[in-house]
């Protein structure tokens, strides 16, 4: 007879010596602890100067496949190719698609061109030094940089954003309708058996279309990726834009009421940014996480 004691997590069983021997044996193959994966994520919103200076410090180039998909080649010796619709890698090495998106034949691509680089574990250090200062130097933030542990095959997720109240009328009668716009990230990993690891990742990225309105503008990206362990991939090609008015005037007299317009300027500033989130995924030793 079995008995299961879920609390504790122990079978009891009585038996056959011979037989209790055959189950324990059966047991050690099967009750192994499951790998689990540390991805570490660190969400940025660039300017474009920050995208595009990354990108050529990584040695990147865009190029273009059989069947139209945008992959890249590194200007190292060593090249991978990631693919927006499955996986593919060739060789050990470490670098994919460029930064900012390069359209198909050197056309300009939509705002949401979804790109991806990948640099290896070499390349952390210079990733993180380019993040750090991203701030300091006034070309984007962090938006966060959270560490997500998850077991093998086991989705994580997160999200942020914001949540906003409005108020609309049908017949007369009044109702609130609550709205979320929020960025999301939803990762899957997959360990190999050459302890590698696939990443299936999920992105979505909502925005209000204007603060009195309901309407949300949503953008969703789904990819795969190969990635040895502690590999870096980069996701990006999804961009912001923002208008906003300046105004230039001579001391004084701009200020003059009727005759102060012609010692001053108005113009727009259009600036466009760019959302890239960096993921890398580490294999935790089950030993180290036991106890």
């Amino acid at each position: 007879s079995v008995t299961v004691d879920a609390r504790t997590n122990t079978l009891l069983i009585q038996d056959m010596a011979g037989k209790i021997l055959e189950v324990r044996k059966l047991i050690s193959e099967l009750d192994r602890p499951v790998k689990q994966v540390l991805i570490e994520t660190r969400i940025v919103i660039a300017n474009e100067d920050f995208s595009r200076n990354i990108g050529v410090k990584l040695g990147l180039t865009g190029i273009n496949d059989s069947v139209g998909s945008i992959i890249g080649s590194g200007s190292l010796s060593n090249t991978a190719t990631v693919r927006t619709d499955g996986i593919s890698a060739s060789g050990d090495g470490s670098l994919s698609v460029n930064l900012p998106a390069t359209g198909i034949n050197g056309d300009s691509p939509g705002s949401y061109a979804l790109t991806l680089a990948k640099a290896g574990a070499g390349w952390a250090a210079l990733i993180d030094l380019e993040i750090s200062a991203l701030e300091a130097e006034g070309n984007g933030k962090i938006v966060a940089n959270p560490r997500l542990m998850t077991a093998d095959q086991q989705e994580a997720h997160i999200e942020q954003g914001q949540e906003r109240i409005f108020t609309t009328t049908t017949e007369g009668e009044g109702s609130v309708v609550t709205k979320k716009a929020v960025l999301s990230l939803t990762v899957t990993p997959q360990i190999t058996p050459d302890d590698r690891v696939i990443l299936d990742v999920f992105i979505t990225k909502d925005s209000f279309v204007s603060p009195t309105e309901e309407s949300i503008n949503t953008l969703k990206v789904r990819t795969r990726v190969l990635l040895d362990n502690g590999e870096t991939v980069v996701i990006g090609g999804i961009y912001e834009h923002q208008s906003s008015e300046t105004v230039s005037k001579v001391p004084l007299l701009g200020d003059l009421p009727v005759i102060g317009v012609l010692f001053k300027k108005k113009g727009i500033l259009h600036n466009r940014r760019e959302l890239l989130i960096f993921l890398t995924p580490r294999i935790i030793n089950p030993a180290l996480t036991a106890g």
